[in-house]
Order: structure tokens, then C-alpha cells, then sequence
């Protein structure tokens, strides 16, 4: 194969098989938004046939309603059509301009609307729409409520720019959101109101929300949410399998469902019935266990899969459990056997360099002893290994594990201090073979070291416990590979194998001394992993 066949070989790995099927985790969301947008639709279509066959009752629901008026209806006709078009076909069969075209002829309409008492009864667009200005509960049948405007514009503008967007979710995406969830609210004010027998700015100077005008905000404040995708907020909040999404997905629509129920029922008996107290008391009893039975039911779905999803947790971990106490054995065994039949490899090596005065043979033999010397300490740095996080994470005393390592020295002239009484940090109980190791690199490779220290700092969100030598350091060389495996003049797994104990329990080290200066070792521990005991303090 030469180097061009290889090169395509190699992109060819990154395209993914043409069988492949790629997950749509955002399918249901483009499913709701393709049927709020759609009944939406057929509301606004309804609502326009009313007007147009002068059947008023398909606008406003009931006579003592205002209707939904037809620039609104209109607007939100060509808001439904264009995220009907954007979510139902995807983008190669439907270029952006045809909805983007259509949410800014809705942002034309709103501000021509808003600008109605400063423009020319000849360029009024309402009455253009409806020559007939007739009188519905004390205002004009074809004014829009300005309110009503200006939550268009703010709907339209939100579509404009989602459907300009990159689709990466950010700043943008989140005010878009805040907007799309502020057109749903006020929809859903309005609902509330209607539902309680108390429509918005009824009986005031502003032209009232009708309230097919407040379903259809509702609706599409919604299915902008749901175009948004699974990953942008809120609805990021609802999508997945976690326990959280499952409740959201379940009890909110619940909830809101109930409210309008419960409201609309309520207030029709109230007004009808001639034991009025007696009517709501029903009507709680009622829905207390209708929503009873509801929670309930869903509580023992969900209870369901939650014990489920534990249940098969548990054996996961006991699988695992089991499966790592097998490797344990058998690393064990393995390690055992091979360090016996190493240590026989070694005698005889050992005794054919007593013995051989060939100079030839006498150089192979040494070579194969650091060869032989080299597996063995491979063999010891497994059996350390293999201990972490066997124990999982304890709090442990840092003086203690530091006097521990530093018991020694005392024969060779070295002082230790510290400045951590008190102290504990949760990490794996080998915490204190990172200490000793600390300190074994000082007296091996610090040369001229006659004190360590360990100290402790406390940040803003970390705590940083530093230890420091006056030795000679560490050259920018040996800083740059302290950490590899195998670098370094004792086994060469000292420092490497004491960042996995900390990086087990979620601390992390570096050294930060200066070369000719002593070595100093800085270990991060974040907020929730230290503690003070009060014994000590």
C-alpha cells in the first residue's frame, strides 16, 4: 500500500459506515415542535374561516370573549407555517429563507400594528382587514391588543435569530430560550385568566388577550422551546433517562394541566351552582383524587425503574467486584511465580559472573543481571499499584502519615518540620507511601538536604499542601519527565505511581521548586476533600 492508499485508508476510519445510524436524541423534541406548531396551524386557519364567514364564534370561543383578531391571526398563521416547514423538512430540502422570510413579514406586521394610532386611517392595517369596526365587550373587534404585538415581535424576532443561529447552544441560545419561555408564560397567564373566570385587562383601557390568542402564544412560546434542541436550556432539563428528566417530563405538564382543569371547573360551578361551598368541596375532593391516583401511578412506574436501574447497578458491582478480586488472585499468583523464577535466574546469573573470566561472557552477564534487576522492580511497582483504591477513599491524618514517613531520618541529620496539625484529607489510605516517596527522593537525589518541610495553604476553592527540601532540585530536564513511568535513577515509578494514589482520591501534585534551590512538591486537594479535626485545632 503506498503513502496516498494509506492516507485514504486513514479517512476513511473517521467516516462513519453508511449502515450506521446515528442516534437523534433530538427527535421528539422536533415531534413536539412539529405538533405544537400544527395545531397552532389549524387554531389560526379556524380562527380566519370565522372571520371570513362572519362566524365570530370560531374566533373568540364564546360570545362574552373578544375574538382573536386577524393580523394576529395572520402573524401566527405565518410563525406556524415556517417552523411547521423548518421542523418537517430538514435543512436540504428547505432552505432557511422561505421560514426566515415569513418571521420577518410577521415582525413587519407587529410593529405596522404597534405604529396604528400615529400612521394614516388610510394606511391602517386593521381596518384594511376589517373594514367593520364593531364593538365586542367595549372594544373594537379588529384592534390588536398591543400586548398581543409585542409579544409577536418578540416571537418573530426570537425565530429570526434562532433560525440564523449556528446551533450551538451559549448566550444566544439562552436569551433565545428566556424569550421562547416568555411568550409561553404570557400565554399561559392568559389561559389562567380565562380559565378563572378573570380574562386579562377585562374591563380596563387595553384591549384584552383573546384567548385563542393566549392558546396559540402558549403553543408556539412551546414549540420554540422544543426547536431549540436537547441541549440547550430548559429543555435540557427534561431530555434523558435520568430520574430528574423523568419527573419533569411527567408532573409539570401534570401540574399545569390541573391548574387549568381544576380552574375553568371551579369557576363554572361556583357561578352555576346554588350550594357553591358544597360544589368546591366536590370538585377538591375530586381532583385531590384524581391527581392522587395520577402521582401514584407514575410513582410506581418510575419507582419501577429506579429499583430496576439499581437492582442491575448492584449486580454490575458485584460482577465487577468479583471480577476484580479474580485479577487480584491471579496477578498475585503470576507476580509470585515469576519473582521465584526470577530469583533463580538471578542466582545463576549471579553465579556465572563469580565464576566466568571471560571478559565477553562477564559483560553479558552484568547486562542481563540490570536486565533481570529491571523486571523485578516492574514486578514490585504491580503489587503497589494493584493496592490503589482498594480501600476507596478515607479521611487521613496528614501529620500522622507525614511523621510516619519522616521516622527515620533522624539517624541521617535530617530535620522535618510541620505546619499541618489538624489536617485530614480524604484520599486513598497510600497517601502516606506518596509522603514517603517524597522523602525517599530527598535523601537519594537531594544531596546536600538537611530539612523538609510540609506546609499547608488555604485558597479560595483549593487547599494547596506543599512540601519542600533545601536540596539541590531538579534540573528543567528531570521536571519535564518527573512523572513517566519508568524515568528516573531508583525504580523509576516512584513519582509516577504517587500521582495515581492522589489522582485516585482527586488531588493532584506538581513540583514547582527551582532548579538549585531545593525541590518543592505542591499538592492541589480541592474544597470538599480536607477538613480540620478539632482535636487539634
Amino acid at each position: 500500500m503506498n503513502s496516498q492508499e494509506h492516507l485514504e485508508s486513514i479517512g476513511d476510519e473517521d467516516r462513519p459506515m453508511k449502515d450506521e445510524v446515528p442516534s437523534d436524541k433530538g427527535r421528539p423534541l422536533r415531534i413536539m415542535a412539529f405538533t405544537l406548531s400544527a395545531t397552532c396551524l389549524v387554531v389560526c386557519i379556524l380562527v380566519l374561516v370565522g372571520w371570513m364567514t362572519n362566524n365570530l364564534a370560531l374566533a373568540s370561543v364564546s360570545v362574552d370573549y373578544v375574538p382573536m383578531t386577524m393580523s394576529v391571526a395572520i402573524s401566527m398563521l405565518l410563525l406556524s407555517i415556517g417552523v411547521f416547514i423548518r421542523v418537517h423538512l430538514r435543512m436540504g430540502c428547505c432552505p432557511k429563507v422561505i421560514p426566515l422570510i415569513l418571521a420577518s413579514a410577521v415582525l413587519i406586521i407587529m410593529v405596522w400594528v404597534l405604529l396604528d394610532p400615529i400612521i394614516p386611517k388610510s394606511l391602517d392595517l386593521e381596518v384594511f382587514l376589517h373594514p367593520g369596526r364593531e364593538l365586542s365587550e367595549g372594544y373594537l373587534l379588529a384592534d390588536t391588543s398591543p400586548v398581543s404585538a409585542l409579544v409577536l415581535i418578540t416571537a418573530s424576532a426570537v425565530t429570526v435569530s434562532s433560525l440564523c443561529s449556528t446551533g450551538r447552544c451559549g448566550a444566544r441560545n439562552f436569551l433565545e430560550s428566556i424569550l421562547s419561555l416568555g411568550v409561553f408564560s404570557v400565554g399561559l397567564v392568559t389561559l389562567l385568566g380565562y380559565a378563572y373566570g378573570n380574562p386579562l385587562f377585562y374591563g380596563g383601557d387595553v384591549r384584552p388577550i383573546s384567548l385563542l390568542s393566549g392558546l396559540s402564544f402558549a403553543l408556539y412560546g412551546m414549540a420554540l422551546i422544543s426547536f431549540h434542541g436537547p441541549d440547550c436550556w430548559p429543555t435540557n432539563r427534561f431530555v434523558g433517562p435520568s430520574v430528574e428528566a423523568k419527573l419533569l417530563r411527567v408532573f409539570l405538564p401534570l401540574s399545569v394541566a390541573v391548574v387549568l382543569i381544576t380552574g375553568s371547573l371551579s369557576n363554572r360551578a361556583l357561578s352555576t351552582s346554588s350550594s357553591p361551598a358544597l360544589a368546591a368541596s366536590l370538585l377538591a375532593l375530586i381532583t385531590v383524587i384524581i391527581v392522587g391516583y395520577s402521582v401514584a401511578r407514575i410513582s410506581l412506574r418510575i419507582g419501577g425503574q429506579i429499583d430496576l436501574a439499581e437492582e442491575a447497578a448492584r449486580r454490575a458491582e458485584a460482577d465487577l467486584r468479583i471480577a476484580n478480586e479474580k485479577l487480584r488472585v491471579l496477578g498475585s499468583m503470576t507476580r509470585h511465580d515469576a519473582l521465584n523464577q526470577l530469583a533463580v535466574v538471578l542466582g545463576r546469573l549471579d553465579l556465572v559472573r563469580t565464576s566466568s573470566k571471560d571478559p565477553l561472557v562477564l559483560k553479558q552477564v552484568v547486562e542481563s543481571l540490570k536486565s533481570a534487576e529491571s523486571i523485578r522492580q516492574m514486578l514490585q511497582f504491580t503489587a503497589e499499584y494493584q493496592k490503589i483504591g482498594v480501600s476507596g477513599s478515607q479521611w487521613v491524618d496528614v501529620r500522622d502519615a507525614f511523621e510516619k514517613a519522616t521516622e527515620h531520618l533522624e539517624a541521617s541529620g535530617i530535620q522535618a518540620t510541620s505546619e499541618v496539625g489538624g489536617l485530614e484529607i480524604m484520599t486513598d489510605i497510600m497517601f502516606e507511601k506518596v509522603l514517603a516517596n517524597l522523602v525517599d527522593n530527598s535523601q537519594r537525589h537531594g544531596k546536600t538536604v538537611k530539612r523538609i518541610s510540609l506546609r499547608h495553604q488555604v485558597k479560595e476553592d483549593h487547599m494547596m499542601l506543599a512540601y519542600e527540601d533545601d536540596g539541590v532540585g531538579l534540573t528543567l530536564g528531570e521536571k519535564a519527565n518527573l512523572f513517566r513511568p519508568g524515568f528516573g535513577k531508583h525504580t523509576g515509578y516512584g513519582m509516577f505511581l504517587s500521582r495515581e494514589i492522589l489522582e485516585f482520591g482527586g488531588l493532584s501534585i506538581f513540583e514547582t521548586g527551582d532548579p538549585g534551590k531545593g525541590a518543592r512538591f505542591e499538592i492541589k486537594i480541592p474544597k470538599d476533600r480536607y477538613r480540620f479535626s478539632p482535636k487539634d485545632t
